[in-house]
Order: structure tokens, then sequence, then C-alpha cells
């Protein structure tokens, strides 16, 4: 069989923050005494977006890269073409790359992703190079109280006539109770109904919605968007003709990555509220929230008494991370990215989530 490599982080889990150092090390074990040129080590990060468009017609595509550097944790003495001997059992080998402070999140999408891997390598001098992949998360530090639009309630007002031939209007106003949170958090939805029409209003929907932007480029420069609902949740309620009423709802957030992705140039994210108020014609409102990784906080609360947070996997599960050019040595390789969560329920913590709901906003 020959040997066997892997890496190992140090760190567990394998979550980063940007300007941090990935330290880990290879792990070669072996049955018996065996010959290796060298062993390598690889750390990449990628940005990479790639689709077809007009029936697999154009194919587009584009890529940034984060870092890609190579370094030989154990050089042969070069003396001879097929290498010095390793020992049998297990070999330990470290390294350490540091990561740019302006490395974006972690991502996986439809047609793109943002990815951080380390690559390792035995250089065989005759047969196959064994070689592994791991693949690790990296969450930039997102607070919220240093952005200007997660302190604004969002609002929004629609109206719709119902009825085939005109007839009178059902009138809502959609808002939630700031704009900005963490994964963790709810979200308190506030519906208002003026309800003029002949119709009842029946039901309430509501899908906390991650909107999705990829560039590529072939010919030209096209965009790809994608939509993924993160949660959601249904209601029935009776809004009778010629009455008005209102509405209240919640939605517990999810693992997700921060809005925006900012450092990466390819890939646009948002987050929002998709409500659909049915009706004999439907209503639908749009509103936009800001996901972070550090919770917006009432004044004069110290930093220290909020949660520290755990890394959580996302809520869209895992992906097959097997690239092109991982070659056929590269065994297939599930990618889970973990993202911050706040269990807000644990003790002491449950008092300062009331106060939270408090936090001052502005209309």
């Amino acid at each position: 069989m020959g040997p066997k490599i892997r890496v190992e982080f140090a760190k567990h889990p394998a979550v980063f923050s940007p300007g941090e150092k990935v330290e880990g090390k290879v792990l070669v074990s072996a049955d018996d005494l065996f010959k290796a040129r060298a062993i390598e080590v690889r750390f990449r990060g990628k940005a990479h977006n790639a689709w077809y468009d007009g029936g697999r017609k154009t194919y587009y595509e584009k890529q940034e890269y984060y870092a890609d550097e190579q370094i030989t944790v154990w050089p042969s003495s070069g003396r001879s073409w097929d290498g010095d001997s390793l020992p049998s059992g297990v070999s330990e080998f470290p390294f350490t790359f540091a990561l740019s402070e302006n490395s974006p999140c972690t991502f996986e999408g439809s047609v793109g992703w943002v990815r951080y891997t380390i690559y390792a390598k035995i250089d065989i001098p005759s047969g196959l190079d064994k070689c592994t992949k791991e693949l690790f998360t990296v969450v930039p530090m997102t607070d919220l109280n240093k952005d200007p639009q997660a302190k604004i309630i969002p609002k929004i007002f629609a109206e719709k006539k119902q009825g085939y031939f005109g007839g009178r209007p059902l009138l809502v106003e959609a808002s939630c109770d700031k704009g900005g949170y963490v994964p963790g958090e709810v979200i308190n939805i506030f519906l208002t109904f003026k309800n003029d029409s002949e119709y009842d209003v029946t039901a309430v929907k509501v899908k906390l919605e991650q909107k999705s932007k990829f560039y590529g480029k072939a010919w030209g420069t096209l965009t790809y968007v994608s939509k993924s609902s993160a949660a959601k949740i249904k209601e029935h309620i009776a809004i009778k003709e010629n009455a008005t009423g209102e509405w209240r709802g919640k939605i517990l957030i999810p693992s997700l990555p921060p809005s925006d992705l900012p450092g990466c140039s390819i890939i646009d994210l948002k987050h929002r509220l998709q409500i659909r108020v049915t009706c004999k014609k439907n209503v639908d409102l749009t509103l936009p929230i800001r996901i972070g990784t550090f919770p917006l906080l009432p004044e004069d609360t110290s930093p220290q008494n909020y949660p520290p947070p755990a890394y959580v996997e996302s809520v869209f599960g895992s992906v097959d991370a097997k690239e092109k050019d991982d070659g056929d040595a590269m065994s297939e390789s599930a990618f889970t990215p973990l993202y911050a969560y706040y269990d807000w329920s644990a003790s002491p913590y449950s008092a300062l989530r009331e106060e939270m709901n408090k936090v001052s906003t502005t209309y």
C-alpha cells in the first residue's frame, strides 16, 4: 500500500481569522521503510466562479487568489535520484502559514466559492505521489456595532388592489426590530394590515433568504444570481375584509456567513426577509437585513458580557470540494464551512439577550 499522508491542524475546530497564523502538521505513516524525494506543503486561498450560459454554449469563469505559498517540510539530501529513506511508523512535519488581514470569509455557493486549503504531497520517485488536502474555515470579525445600517430598522409598505378588474386595496406594512443580527439571534417581524378589500387575508409566509451574486467572464462579463432559503415560517391568520389587524412572527437565524463577503471582488452576498401575504392577490414584501459575527450591544454593555460564539456547520450543509486540478491521486473531499453562532439560551446570557432586544434603533 505504501505510505499514507494526512494533514492535522493545531486548532480545533479549524476556524481562523484574517491575520492569524495557520499552524498544523503533516503526518506520514508507513508500515515499512520507503524512499521519497521530498514532502511539500502548499497553502492556497482562492475564490472561483464557473458556469455555462445559453444551453452550455458559453463558459463563464472568474477567479482571484488571496494566498498561494509552497514550502518543503522534508527535503531529501539530493544525492540520489530516488531520494532518501523515511522510517516506518508515524512521522510529523510541522508547518505555519499566515493569513492576510483582508482575507474574505469562507463561502460555498451554487456556482462559486471562497476556499482555504492545505495541500500536502510526498514526492515518490517510482510510482504515484501520495497527496492529500484539508480545507479550513476563515471567518472575519464583522462587528455590527460599526455598521450604521445594522442599527436602522428596515420598514416597507405595499399596496395591491384585490380582484381581477381593479377592486379595493389591501395595504401591508412590514418591519423588524433592527437591521443587523448574528446567527443564533431571533428576528422579530411585525406586520400591520389595512384590508379595504372584499377578500380575507389567510396566511403569512416569511423566508430568510441568502442572495448570492457571482461575476464571470468569457467574451464579456456576466452576472449569475442564486437565491437560497436559510429558514422559513408559515402561519395561517384571519384578517377579514374591511378590517385592520396585526401579526407578529419570529424566525431563528441559523449558521450563515456574514453579509457582503468583504475582501472578495467576484462574489457579493446579501441577506433579506421575503414576506408573502396570502389574499386573493398575494402581496410580496422584502426587508433587507445584515448578518454579522459580533452582535449589536446596548450602550454601556461590556463586550466581555456577551457569550463567546460556537462554530456551527453551515445551514446549507457540506459540498464536494474536489477541484479539477486536484489530480487522480487526490481523494474525494467533503467540506462543511463553520460559522459563528451565539447560544443566547445559556445562563447568564439570557438576561443580556433581553437587554439586546431593547437596543435603541433609528427609524
